[in-house]
């Protein structure tokens, strides 16, 4: 990887070089990975910014074991999130299309999502925190033997208010 970093303003951005590489681990098990136009910058300490943004043209792992294999495909994935301390956080993130594909077992299923996009929050500032989440899916199919399922236009939001801070540590840990 790459990365420049601005002591003056403290920005920084870079790159992770493009990677195509297969691992044989033994003679039964193949392990496939490419990984294609992977960018970043951000604000901040690089350890520990206080933003981030990050995007992936693609991402592909195939797993082959035996008979067995698990195949899973990201295209067009960027993401930002902002770090105000531990628990308090913004991420939002954007990805074009989710494909797993998974065969030679009895369960052997194709997943796919288009256009998903995912924002999700902690605040613990003030005397309460607080979660939220929201995710919005334009198209969810899942084909197999035993099911066929297609969803159009699905969202989902979950927001958790006044939380107790330290039970909230708890539950964290």
């Amino acid at each position: 990887y790459h990365i420049s970093y601005n002591i003056l303003n403290s920005k920084f951005k870079g790159y992770i070089q493009d990677i195509e590489t297969s691992y044989d681990f033994n003679k039964e098990l193949k392990v496939d990975f490419k990984l294609n136009g992977a960018t970043f910058s951000g604000e901040g300490e690089p350890i520990a910014p206080k933003e981030i943004k990050s995007k992936i043209k693609s991402f592909h792992v195939n797993i082959i074991n035996k008979d067995k294999k698990l195949n899973i495909n990201l295209a067009k994935l960027s993401s930002k999130s902002e770090f105000d301390s531990k628990n308090s956080y913004e991420t939002d993130m954007k990805l074009k299309s989710f494909e797993m594909l998974l065969r030679g077992t009895q369960n052997d299923a194709n997943i796919t999502m288009d256009d998903v996009e995912l924002s999700a929050g902690s605040d613990d500032t003030k005397k309460k925190s607080m979660l939220e989440t929201q995710v919005s899916v334009k198209e969810f199919r899942v084909d197999s033997k035993e099911l066929s399922l297609e969803m159009k236009k699905f969202a989902f939001e979950l927001k958790i208010k006044d939380l107790d801070k330290e039970k909230y540590e708890v539950f964290r840990s």
